[in-house]
């Protein structure tokens, strides 16, 4: 199966690393390599999955004037737009984020509607669009604490992908 993981925490990369290593999974770690990969990349991937905010990154040019706004290390919410592209391609998308870890607002929206839900077009389970999770179970890495992302899988939706 083809995966795209978008996650800047490298204690959540390692533990994807571990639990997909069955899989051909490509990381996007900031908005910029992000903003690289081409629209229509999205339609080669089988599942995405995605933190909500992460590393805005660096580039040499200016792209939009929003590297005027943002540095390297700010967090931006990408993983709506990811969510918005994946939903265009019909593309199974779980957003897996921290329990409001950065103490910004979307998070706490999140954590406060409700810790794991739909968006969906219907009431029909197979037009689910995204699934996102607030409050995700961890595994040990060796960095630490990384998402549990075949739990996060498992819950969702598409728990049958895998």
């Amino acid at each position: 199966m083809k995966i795209l993981v978008v996650e800047d925490d490298l204690k959540n990369i390692e533990s994807a690393m571990i639990q997909l290593k069955d899989h051909q999974v490509t990381y996007i770690r900031s908005w910029i390599q992000l903003m690289d990969l081409r629209t229509n990349d999205f339609q080669d991937y089988d599942l995405i999955l995605t933190d909500l905010n992460v590393k805005f990154g660096k580039r040499d040019e200016v792209c939009f004037s929003v590297e005027k706004k943002y540095a390297e290390t700010d967090l931006v919410p990408l993983g709506l737009l990811v969510i918005i592209k994946a939903a265009n391609f019909g593309i199974p998308c779980i957003l897996v984020t921290d329990s409001n870890g950065h103490n910004d607002a979307l998070g706490c929206l999140m954590e406060n509607w409700g810790g794991a839900n739909c968006l969906t077009i219907s009431n029909d389970w197979e037009k689910k669009l995204a699934y996102f999770i607030s409050r995700p179970q961890w595994i040990e890495t060796s960095l630490g604490q990384g998402k549990d992302w075949l739990n996060a899988i498992k819950i969702s939706p598409w728990g049958n992908l895998l």
